[in-house]
């Protein structure tokens, strides 16, 4: 259930019109960081839009833990921008790949998983958990599906490790 180009996710979720106007509002916080050294901190849900599911996840569990961080630096934004993996997905063979997926994922959108798979040569293997959203592949969420993705991964890991 991961990023593979970070750019086109943070894109991906966002409106045209939003899309440019987090760009600006990033570019500005960066020359204000450069010039000032301050940072400038948003909530999560301004970073990473959430769907409904996210949200109650945030709301239900996130937010109720003390570990949990509401703000995040712009900076980090940046940082999930250079972050493509997609672009040396097809040069690891033949290193070993498993991508685990939550077939309704909204948060990170399936065809973007799905063309990082493609992008991977063999070995490879692709897990979907049925009918998951973003969150109910973990363990706090549903159990039942985190231990579909958990047993692939062990089995995975005992053929390759």
């Amino acid at each position: 259930v991961g990023v593979f180009e970070g750019e086109r996710w943070m894109r991906s979720v966002r409106r045209p019109h939003e899309w440019a106007a987090f760009k600006e509002r990033v570019r500005e916080a960066a020359r204000k960081r450069v010039e000032t050294g301050d940072k400038t901190e948003v909530p999560l849900t301004e970073m990473m839009l959430c769907d409904p599911h996210t949200e109650s996840v945030i709301k239900g569990h996130h937010q109720k833990d003390h570990r949990y961080v509401g703000d995040y630096d712009l900076e980090s934004a940046e940082a999930c921008w250079r972050y493509k993996p997609e672009w040396v997905a097809g040069h690891i063979a033949p290193r070993p790949v498993m991508i685990i997926f939550s077939e309704n994922d909204m948060l990170v959108p399936v065809d973007q998983q799905l063309a990082c798979y493609e992008a991977c040569g063999e070995p490879k293997k692709l897990v979907k958990l049925p009918g998951a959203q973003h969150y109910e592949s973990y363990y706090f969420v549903r159990p039942d599906l985190h231990e579909i993705g958990m047993k692939e991964a062990v089995g995975w890991f005992d053929e390759y490790l």
